[in-house]
């Protein structure tokens, strides 16, 4: 790892200037030497650089350090509070219309520490699921939180539903776990907005043991798209509902079941790789019960406009 000065008290850079994000997307810095403070969100290696993508105050910009083929990333970084001088680049599209800013870090040399990650960031308390992205003065939406719930479903080898006994919530992560449905599991990330409900970026998972699978929550179709807030949320959750079959068909990675609760007609979604077994045999207009992941979609608002149910196995598809 490469050492990093700590940033002194009281001493600001001579070179640089001083900005924020909002000066630097008003295009004036373009092509200047700049000074700015953010938090490490995470990092990546290509083409011998490394891109580092920072919050701070107003957004989020990527960093660029040249110059690091076979050198070990900065991984003390993630979460670390940084003060960065670099040339600021600024992003166009074909009309010229600015849509983002970057910054050419020469070294690491360049990079303050203005407070550390956490020694270890996995001692701090987990917060309810319930509880991400709610106002509160006391905490700091740009740094990691910890959630602790029971995997119920994971989707391809990166998609994956966590749910405790406040609510659910889905995140992807960036390369495939060895994490399965039923197990207990403590996750690092950073809040952020999601289709519905929020999610979490940039994770790290560890799993202490296994898991009690939640008790479904019975549900019906008009809950789930409730907009009222006040409302228990459904998104990302385990629910149980009844509900009368119309037609199936297949995509390329489902199986795609058509229901109808009441005036509401939905999609029960069963993964076509899923080893445990087949659905039964289903006839038009059979009532069933069906068990499953809530998963609502929202129009340009962000209003409830459908859900679909993800099925876990064939043996969530009951037969009444």
């Amino acid at each position: 790892r490469d050492p990093l000065p700590v940033a002194p008290r009281g001493t600001p850079a001579a070179a640089a200037r001083p900005s924020t994000l909002e000066q630097l997307m008003t295009g004036r810095e373009d092509s200047q030497w700049v000074e700015i403070e953010g938090v490490v969100r995470g990092m990546s290696n290509a083409w011998g650089h490394v891109f580092l993508d920072i919050a701070t105050r107003g957004g989020r910009f990527q960093s660029i350090i040249p110059e690091f083929t076979n050198r070990p990333l900065p991984a003390q970084l993630i979460d670390a509070e940084v003060r960065l001088q670099g040339a600021c680049g600024t992003l166009f599209n074909q009309r010229r219309q600015l849509y983002g800013v970057q910054l050419f870090v020469p070294s690491t040399a360049q990079i303050v520490l203005v407070r550390p990650a956490p020694a270890d960031p996995f001692s701090f308390p987990a917060q309810p699921i319930r509880s991400l992205l709610e106002f509160s003065p006391r905490d700091d939406p740009s740094h990691r939180i910890k959630v602790q719930g029971t995997v119920t479903l994971r989707r391809g080898k990166q998609s994956v539903f966590l749910q405790d006994d406040s609510g659910g919530l889905f995140f992807e992560t960036e390369s495939p776990l060895p994490i399965e449905a039923g197990m207990q599991v403590e996750v690092l990330g950073f809040p952020a907005l999601g289709e519905y409900t929020p999610t979490l970026q940039n994770v790290m998972v560890r799993s202490p043991g296994p898991g009690s699978p939640p008790t479904p929550v019975l549900m019906l179709a008009e809950q789930a798209l409730s907009p009222n807030l006040t409302n228990k949320m459904f998104d990302s959750v385990v629910v149980r509902l009844s509900a009368r079959f119309l037609e199936q068909y297949e995509t390329a990675d489902n199986r795609v079941f058509v229901f109808q609760e009441g005036q509401y007609v939905f999609n029960a979604h069963l993964e076509l790789a899923q080893p445990k077994g087949r659905p039964p045999d289903l006839q038009r207009n059979s009532l069933v019960q069906l068990t499953g992941v809530c998963s609502v979609q929202v129009d340009e608002n962000r209003r409830p406009r459908a859900f679909r149910l993800l099925l876990r196995s064939p043996g969530d598809i009951v037969v009444l």
